[in-house]
């Protein structure tokens, strides 16, 4: 067809290719059973960046028209058995080679609603606006939060209820025995 080709059926559509082929899709894209990846491009070219999006709305005279949401499901379970995880990864830089490098996992949001970093999370949003409960900082927590190892604060500390300490030491050592904790009144707390 030289022009805009039309499957137009009152029943579904299907391609079934033979088994280990695929079905091609504008030459970028493959869809072999349940996957679907664009073509390998070649030895010497990067390869082909997707994007997935919602749907847009059109420019126009109406004001105020929300995009389309996107939304990515891992398979639903039955019954007890948990549904699917969702999955992302990524390939680590290997050494100088020829090979492809491996897949690892970065990040699995599993169907209890936990997910699992696996490398460094790291929040650079500098905004400090308060939400409806008056939380402030670019990483709120309203359930708690258990830290497995040590805890850095690059600032100020400000704990509005009770901190429960097991051991302190200031200014890298801790006090001796029978020592009290002064006050200078100039802007240090104590010393």
């Amino acid at each position: 067809s030289t022009g805009i080709l039309t499957l137009d059926s009152g029943a579904a559509i299907n391609l079934e290719p033979a088994s280990g082929s695929a079905v091609l899709i504008d030459g970028v894209w493959t869809f072999d059973g349940s996957v679907a990846t664009p073509v390998a491009t070649a030895h010497n070219a990067a390869g082909t960046g997707v994007s997935i999006a919602g749907g847009n709305t059109t420019a126009g005279t109406t004001n105020n028209i929300a995009g389309g949401a996107l939304t990515i499901q891992g398979g639903q379970g039955k019954g007890s058995a948990a549904g699917g995880d969702i999955i992302f990864q990524t390939a680590n830089a290997g050494g100088s080679g020829s090979s492809l490098n491996s897949q690892a996992t970065a990040l699995t949001i599993s169907d209890d609603l936990s997910a699992s970093f696996v490398g460094i999370v790291d929040i650079t949003n500098t905004t400090d606006a308060s939400n409806a409960t008056g939380d402030t900082g670019a990483l709120r927590v309203e359930g708690g939060i258990s830290v497995a190892k040590k805890l850095y604060v690059g600032t100020d500390l400000d704990v509005d209820g009770t901190a429960e300490l097991d051991n302190i030491t200031i200014a890298g050592a801790q006090g001796s025995d029978g020592q009290v904790l002064t006050s200078t009144g100039s802007g240090v707390g104590w010393e």
